[in-house]
């Protein structure tokens, strides 16, 4: 695959860390995603079932961000691996 979507700086709010004061007060997080995949058919069909739709991985990111309190913003690999099954164009 020699295609690539690029969505950067999507920020979101929330409370992750393991300092309790990170879990008070919270922080901005900024989060960028690279998505390899193929888009000679969306290129070709101009049609968005044959790619992948921004906004649903904008909206994915901003959910597990804002969502439930991880303490290692390492924890987040578990979504990305969600992320790519949910999403397989």
């Amino acid at each position: 695959m020699s295609d690539q979507i690029s969505l950067k700086g999507i920020r979101g709010f929330g409370f992750h860390g393991v300092f309790p004061e990170e879990k008070k007060s919270g922080q901005e997080f900024l989060v960028d995603v690279l998505i390899a995949i193929d888009l000679s058919q969306a290129s070709k069909s101009d049609d968005l079932s044959t790619t992948i739709d921004y906004g649903v991985v904008v909206d994915m990111v901003l959910a597990h961000v804002t969502g439930e309190a991880l303490n290692l913003i390492e924890a987040l690999e578990l979504f990305a691996k969600q992320t790519r099954k949910e999403t397989d164009a």
